[in-house]
This record gives structure tokens, C-alpha cells and sequence, in this order.
């Protein structure tokens, strides 16, 4: 049995989609009937809080396979409670483990990942980058937003820095594909990320393209940026400061594992949002001028 833990958000529910098509035995996981009512009914269903280790111990019982579609810091939780017979658990991290900036949540899946190497636990751990191209993608749709209003888009010490996010098709592939591969011939961890890295300009410029919107980017020095952080806080509009930091750290990775050992050809972000938005996943905002 493969049992999917955290399995009712968009990328659980396409897992779990997928893995009954191909004719597994599934058990998916949430922690809500509500959610639970969405998931694939070819699957078994359970409540499962990944906060209460109680509630995961009887489900893993006969896993063959476990998947987890939170983040991987709850391997803390899960790893005690895996049966001995276990064949692989699959785990979703994330690539700000590469980053050399001060950051909590990069802390957070360094520690899930120092956890799950020292178990030695069959399996793997995935690392994706910024995931787009869902409903609820808050990274892109927030700049899909920001083009059908504004003409002039004020970036970071212009938008120069390198992003490589992924299409969540792509991570919902590697998730499928991890199931079945050799875990012999696979990498302890592989990240998931586009075919290449873009600059970050030429990712908002894309947003506006796939809308029809010219946009124009203004170079802007990190200080000022910060100090209208500050200045709009306490009138509600909230601008994370330390996501404006990290705005200029280069994020590049190597994919050539992911295609090699998971078989897997990422889309380009271009193709990728153009995908997104003939699924009408993105927000609508009326022009202001």
C-alpha cells in the first residue's frame, strides 16, 4: 500500500490521481472530512495530523511506500512512526537548503534532511523550487496581479538575480516517478526546479506577456525598497523584507539528475505559465489607468 500523508492539497490530490490510474493501492491523508471528500474516491481515506504522532502510527502500519506532500519537516514526526518492512519514503524539502542567507524555513528542511539521512530510511527527498502554476500559486499570481495594474514594476537592484522556478506538473511527476524508480540508482536528494535558470525581470516581463501588458522594470537599491516595507506595515499592506533580500540571491541549480534519474524533462516557465493561464488559474484584477 502507498499511503500519501498531507494528500489534500493540489499536488497530493493529482498524486493521488495519478497513482490510482497506474493501479496502486492508495491510502491518502488529511486532517479535515471537507478535504478529505475531494480526494480521488478510487483511494482509501483517513485523518492524519502530521502535528500528532498518535494519529500516524496505525495508518503506517502496512506502508509499503509513504509519501509526504508537506513540507519535509515533519520528518520528525514521521520517520519514528514507519513500519521495519518499509520499501521507500518519499519526502518533499525544498532548495532553500542552498541558501546562504539567514532563513528559518531553509533551517527547518536542513534538520528534516540531517534527520532522514542519519535513519537511513529507504527513500528520498525532493527538492523543489518556487512551485508555480497551481490556483492557489501565491508567488506568480501576486505578480500576474501587480502586471494588470501597473506598467512600472520596481524590482530589486533590477530584477538581475536568477530564479529557476517549476511547474507543479513537473513536481507532482517526480513525486509519481520516485515510486517506481531504482532507489539504488537515485541520488539521496534531487532538486526539482525548471530546465534553466531566468532572470528575475525577464520572469515578471514573462507574466506580463502571457497577459498582453508591457511591462517596465525600475531598478531599485535594496535600502529603499525596505524602508517602504517599513512604511506601508502599519497601514496593512504587508512586504516581507527578508523575501526582499533573498529577491537578490542568484537561485540556479542543476537539473541533470532530475533528468537522468527520474527521467523528467521540466517545462520552461514560459510554456509553463502559458499552461496556467489557459487553465484560468490566475487572478483577475481590473486596470487602474
Amino acid at each position: 500500500m502507498i499511503v500519501v500523508l498531507a494528500a489534500t492539497g493540489m499536488i497530493g490530490r493529482k498524486l493521488v490521481e495519478k497513482l490510482c490510474d497506474a493501479g496502486h493501492d492508495v491510502l491518502a491523508t488529511g486532517r479535515t472530512k471537507e478535504k478529505l471528500s475531494t480526494i480521488d474516491k478510487r483511494a482509501q481515506q483517513a485523518y492524519a495530523d502530521l502535528q500528532d504522532p498518535s494519529s500516524l502510527k496505525p495508518l503506517l502500519k502496512k506502508a509499503k511506500i509513504v509519501i509526504c506532500c508537506a513540507h519535509g519537516s515533519h520528518a520528525e514526526t514521521i520517520i519514528p512512526n514507519l513500519p521495519k518492512a518499509l520499501d521507500r519514503l518519499i519526502l518533499m524539502g525544498s532548495t532553500r537548503v542552498f541558501t546562504k542567507l539567514p532563513d528559518p524555513q531553509a533551517d527547518a528542511v536542513r534538520q528534516a534532511l540531517e534527520l532522514f539521512n542519519k535513519s537511513k530510511v529507504p527513500g528520498i527527498m525532493l527538492l523543489p523550487s518556487m512551485i508555480y502554476g497551481s490556483p492557489q500559486d501565491r508567488n506568480i499570481n501576486r505578480i500576474l496581479s501587480l502586471v494588470q495594474q501597473f506598467p512600472f514594476i520596481p524590482l530589486p537592484n533590477g530584477g538581475k538575480a536568477f530564479v529557476q522556478p517549476v511547474f507543479v506538473d513537473d513536481v507532482i511527476e517526480a513525486l509519481f516517478k520516485s515510486v517506481s524508480a531504482d532507489l539504488a540508482k537515485l541520488d539521496r536528494t534531487i532538486t526539482v526546479a525548471g530546465p534553466e535558470p531566468i532572470p528575475y525581470s525577464s520572469l515578471v516581463k514573462t507574466c506580463g506577456n502571457a497577459l498582453n501588458r508591457k511591462i517596465h522594470i525600475l531598478p531599485v537599491p535594496i535600502s529603499p525598497l525596505s524602508l517602504v516595507a517599513k512604511l506601508l506595515k502599519p497601514l496593512g499592506m504587508t512586504i516581507n523584507q527578508d523575501e526582499l533580500v533573498r529577491a537578490t540571491e542568484n537561485k540556479s541549480y542543476d537539473v541533470t539528475p532530475l533528468r537522468q534519474q527520474l527521467g523528467i524533462t521540466p517545462i520552461s516557465f514560459e510554456d509553463g505559465l502559458n499552461l496556467k493561464i489557459q487553465r484560468g488559474w490566475y487572478p483577475r484584477k481590473k486596470l487602474s489607468f
